[in-house]
């Protein structure tokens, strides 16, 4: 029983500041989900469910992975943004299977455009690497004629790698 205005106050107060912590313990609580469930991509930035392998199983597996199939696999379900990632790995693989350059997963497109000592090839890597972060990285679709473009220049430095 409440007997007089002040108590009723103070219990009042005790009551909100009781409300006011279980709302930010569940805040708190909602926001820790989100991000152990990789649904905090809303908090942190964009999301992209469009990969269908796990970019990073390929790249800590680069010489063992077969990218024809990928690439094909990518492309037969009009994954054209996929096919250019695999694409650009496998030319990361070719550098180093020729010696060129020595895969780093931690290394940039500036690294390995470095350790190239030919400079027609340093050119022809600074423009498929740019296909590359403007395709995987950009935040449009590529349809299958700016894929046919991408793709001959990757086919043209992978055959002149592999020839060469």
């Amino acid at each position: 029983n409440i007997d007089s205005k002040g108590e009723a106050a103070q219990l009042t107060d005790v009551m909100l500041n009781i409300a006011s912590v279980i709302i930010i313990l569940l805040v708190v609580y909602f926001i820790y989900r989100a991000i152990i469930n990789k649904e905090g991509k809303w908090v942190f930035g964009k999301s992209s469910n469009k990969t269908i392998i796990p970019v990073d199983a390929v790249e800590t597996n680069i010489h063992e992975t077969n990218f024809e199939t990928l690439i094909s696999s990518a492309e037969s379900e009009l994954q054209y943004r996929l096919a250019i990632r695999y694409y650009y790995l496998w030319l990361l693989k070719e550098l180093t299977r020729k010696g060129l350059i020595e895969y780093d997963a931690e290394k940039t497109n500036s690294d390995y455009q470095l350790e190239l000592a030919n400079p027609t090839q340093a050119e022809k890597f600074a423009y498929t690497s740019y296909l590359y972060n403007y395709i995987w990285y950009g935040e449009f679709t590529v349809d299958e004629i700016q894929f046919s473009k991408a793709k001959k220049a990757f086919i043209h430095f992978l055959n002149s790698i592999k020839n060469g």
